[in-house]
C-alpha cells in the first residue's frame, strides 16, 4: 500500500522537477504556507516558482498565531499576519527563484503583487 501525498509534498515534489532551486515561504520545518501554494509558474521563460495566494498566506500565519495564544482576539491575529505578510513577505525579492505571489482585489479578480 503506498502512503497518500500531502498537497504540500506534492508541490515540493513538482517544483522540483522544474527547478530544484525554487524557494519556499517559511522553512523546510514550517510547512504550514504550503497550504497557500496555488501552482507553479513563471514570467516571460524566466526560472519556474512556486505560485502563493496572499489571502492563503494571511490566512496560515493567522491561525499559527492563533493557535500559539500570541493575540487576545482573531482580529488582532489577522491585522499582524497581514502587516508581517506585507513586510517580510511581499516585499522579499530574492532572486530569480523567489515564489511568486497572487492577490485578489474587491472585485474577485487576482493579480500580481
Amino acid at each position: 500500500m503506498s502512503k497518500k501525498s500531502t498537497p504540500s509534498k506534492k508541490w515540493r515534489e513538482l517544483i522540483a522537477d522544474y527547478n530544484e532551486d525554487a524557494l519556499f515561504i517559511g522553512t523546510k520545518k514550517e510547512t504550514f504556507y504550503d497550504a497557500a501554494i496555488t501552482g507553479i509558474g513563471r514570467v516571460h521563460g524566466s526560472q519556474y516558482v512556486l505560485v502563493y495566494s496572499y489571502h492563503l498566506i494571511v490566512v496560515a500565519l493567522a491561525a499559527k498565531m492563533w493557535a500559539r495564544k500570541d493575540y487576545e482576539t482573531k482580529e488582532d491575529c489577522w491585522e499582524s499576519a497581514q502587516e508581517w505578510t506585507d513586510f517580510n513577505t511581499v516585499g522579499a525579492y530574492m532572486g530569480p527563484n523567489t515564489p511568486f505571489i497572487t492577490m485578489v482585489d474587491e472585485h474577485g479578480y487576482e493579480y500580481a503583487s
